[in-house]
């Protein structure tokens, strides 16, 4: 029966300490690379007007991709390998800015970046646009955490959020707003994070 209880309180605690854990994670990492990381947003949101695409490192080794490239009536979805010189080709193909590809995925590497895409909405019936990040890390495994992806948003302007952080419907402010299902907390006006099982 000790035993028991021992284990229970174990895993109370593990479980208590990832919420906070991971809330301090997410600060430390935004902190360390937001300068990176807002010139990725950037440089993806300028391309993205002339060639709307996503890309996704597929594995740990950030030596596989994945480009989702969006045309007006067709989704095309490739993986390479970055040694591939299909790759090049395929962006060739498609009017790339291949130095600009290169930079952007050299940048998603250093930065643990999984999943980086344009979510399009709509508010007060406006068209509205977001730039959604992924990042697996290292120190978010754990065997006690289902989550392992921190995952960004970024804003084109300033955001709602209520006294406990979190991300509001405009609308209804008394309403959460969710992204991909999950609750989005504060990092600045324009740019909210969550933790997820999912990249997407």
């Amino acid at each position: 029966m000790r035993n028991v209880f021992i284990t229970i309180l174990i895993i109370i605690l593990c479980v208590g300490t990832s919420c906070s854990y991971s809330k301090k994670f997410s600060q430390e990492y935004y902190k360390e690379n937001e300068a990176i990381l807002h010139s990725i947003k950037q440089r993806f949101r300028d391309h993205y007007k002339s060639r709307p695409f996503s890309i996704e490192i597929k594995d740990k080794a950030s030596q596989h991709v994945g480009l989702e490239i969006i045309t007006d009536s067709v989704r095309y979805i490739y993986d390479f390998d970055l040694a591939d010189p299909a790759m090049i080709d395929t962006m060739q193909k498609y009017h790339f800015d291949i130095p600009f590809m290169k930079s952007l995925i050299d940048d998603m590497r250093k930065t643990h970046c999984t999943w980086l895409t344009n979510l399009d909405y709509f508010e007060d019936l406006r068209a509205q646009h977001l730039v959604f990040l992924s990042v697996r890390h290292y120190r978010l495994e754990s065997l006690f955490k289902k989550d392992k992806y921190f995952t960004l948003a970024f804003f084109e302007n300033p955001q709602p959020f209520d006294e406990k952080g979190r991300l509001l419907n405009r609308v209804n402010k008394k309403e959460l707003r969710k992204i991909n299902g999950a609750v989005l907390f504060k990092m600045t006006e324009r740019v909210a994070y969550a933790m997820s099982s999912d990249f997407r």
